[in-house]
C-alpha cells in the first residue's frame, strides 16, 4: 500500500511536470514565432537600405577636396 501511495504521488508529480512543460512549449514556440518574423522584417529592411547605402556610398567617394572646402563655407548647406 505504501508504494501504491508513492506512486500515486509520483504520478501527479509527473503530471504536474508535464502540465509545466507543454506550457513552457507554447511560449517558446510563439517566441519562436515572433522572433521569426521580425527576423524576416528585418532583412526585408535591409534588402531596401543596401542599394541607397551603396549609392550613397559610390556618390561620398566621387567627392574631392574641393566639393568639401565649398560645402565648409555654407553656414546652412543647401538640402537637395
Amino acid at each position: 500500500e505504501h508504494l501504491l501511495n508513492q506512486l500515486q504521488k509520483d504520478q501527479i508529480a509527473v503530471l504536474e511536470v508535464k502540465e509545466i512543460v507543454e506550457v513552457e512549449e507554447q511560449k517558446v514556440h510563439e517566441d519562436t514565432d515572433m522572433v521569426e518574423r521580425y527576423a524576416t522584417q528585418a532583412e526585408l529592411d535591409l534588402k531596401n537600405v543596401i542599394p541607397v547605402l551603396d549609392e550613397a556610398m559610390a556618390d561620398v567617394s566621387q567627392l574631392d577636396k574641393a566639393d568639401v572646402a565649398e560645402v565648409r563655407v555654407y553656414q546652412n548647406p543647401p538640402y537637395q
